[in-house]
C-alpha cells in the first residue's frame, strides 16, 4: 500500500506546527509517521519542538523546498519512503512556500509508485488574512487557492474577523472544506477526512501533476530575507517581550516572523514566537541559543544589537 502524504501549509506564524502537534497526537498516534520539516532559515525551532515529542523528523533548512531545495526535497522524500516505509508522511513547508509547487513535487513520477498525496491543508490566520493578501498576494493566494481544506487560526482571539477572512478565502478557493471552530473543538481525524474527501472529489489538473521541471513562479529567497542570530546572553522574559514589540515599529526593517530558543537567567531556556502584533515568550524544556528572523529589508546590525546577539 502506498504511503499517504499530507501537506500542512500556511504563511509565516499561522500556526502550522501547533496543528501538526494536534494531528500527531490525535490522528497518527498509532501509525508509523515521519515529518518532513522545512524552515526558511539555518535552524529549525519547530523541528526541535517536535523531536522533543519523540517524532521522527527530517529537516530541510536554509531555503524554501519549492525553490532552491526542490531537488533535495524529492531526494529526501524518496530516501524516507525507502528507508522507513512509513504509513504516513506529514510535510510542513516553510511559511513562504507556494503550495502548488509542493503539490507538483509530491506528484513527481519518481514519487508516485511509492506514495500518494492524500490532502493539502492550509492554516489561515483570521487576524492577518487581509494584510497578507494585500502585501504578499502571490505567495498567500497560492497557499489558499490550492488547499483541499482550510483551517482558520486565532478565531478565539479575533471572532469578529472570521466572516471577512472566510469571504476572502471563498473567493480564492470555493471548493475547499473550511474549519472555523475553535481549535479545542477541532477533530484531527475529521479534518483529515474532510481534506481527503475534497481532494478525491476534485482531481488535480494536468498542470499540477506534471513533471518536476515546472516553472517556478517565484523564488522566496528573492522576496524574503532570513537572519539567524546566536544569542549567548541570558534574556529576561519581560525585557525580551519589550524588544520583540519594538519590531512592529519598523526599527529594524519589516519583520514578519521571529522564533527561537534562547537562555534565561538561572540556566533555563525561553521559547520565542513573534508575528506582528503578537509577541510570546514562554519557558521551554528544550535548550537553544538561536533566534531566527524572517522579513524584508532587514537591518541586520540593528537586530543583532537589539537582541545582544552575533
Amino acid at each position: 500500500m502506498k504511503t499517504k502524504l499530507y501537506l500542512i501549509a500556511g504563511f509565516l506564524g499561522a500556526g502550522k506546527t501547533t496543528l501538526i502537534q494536534k494531528l500527531l497526537q490525535e490522528a497518527f498516534s498509532a501509525r508509523q509517521v515521519v515529518l518532513l520539516e522545512n524552515d526558511f532559515g539555518e535552524t529549525s525551532v519547530d523541528a526541535a519542538l517536535l523531536k522533543s515529542d519523540g517524532i521522527k523528523v527530517k529537516e530541510l533548512t536554509s531555503g524554501c523546498i519549492c525553490c532552491s531545495l526542490s531537488g533535495d526535497f524529492i531526494q529526501v522524500l524518496l530516501a524516507v519512503l525507502r528507508d522507513f516505509q512509513p504509513q504516513d508522511i506529514l510535510i510542513e513547508p516553510s511559511g513562504v512556500a507556494r503550495l502548488s509547487d509542493l503539490i507538483q513535487s509530491c506528484q513527481d513520477p519518481r514519487i508516485q509508485p511509492l506514495a500518494e498525496l492524500a490532502a493539502a491543508v492550509t492554516v489561515v490566520d483570521v487576524s492577518r488574512c487581509q494584510m497578507y493578501l494585500d502585501n504578499f498576494g502571490d505567495f498567500y493566494e497560492d497557499q489558499i487557492a490550492h488547499a483541499d481544506a482550510i483551517v482558520f487560526s486565532r478565531v478565539e482571539a479575533h471572532p469578529e474577523k472570521l466572516e471577512a477572512a472566510a469571504s476572502l478565502v471563498r473567493k480564492l478557493n470555493p471548493d475547499a472544506s473550511l474549519w472555523s471552530s475553535p481549535w479545542a473543538e477541532l477533530s484531527a481525524i475529521r479534518l483529515l477526512r474532510l481534506g481527503e474527501s475534497a481532494a478525491a472529489s476534485l482531481p488535480r489538473t494536468a498542470a499540477e501533476s506534471s513533471a518536476p521541471d515546472h516553472e517556478h513562479h517565484h523564488e522566496a529567497e528573492e522576496e524574503f530575507e532570513t537572519l539567524t542570530l546566536t544569542v549567548s546572553v541570558a534574556c529576561h522574559p519581560a525585557s525580551l517581550r519589550r524588544q520583540l514589540n519594538l519590531l512592529a515599529d519598523g526599527c529594524c526593517g519589516t519583520v514578519l516572523r521571529a522564533k527561537g530558543l534562547v537562555p534565561e537567567p538561572g540556566g533555563d531556556y525561553l521559547l520565542v514566537q513573534y508575528v506582528p502584533g503578537d509577541a510570546r515568550v514562554t519557558r521551554s524544556t528544550i535548550a537553544g541559543h538561536t533566534l531566527t528572523i524572517i522579513g524584508r529589508q532587514l537591518d541586520r546590525p540593528a537586530l543583532a544589537s537589539l537582541f545582544g546577539a552575533v
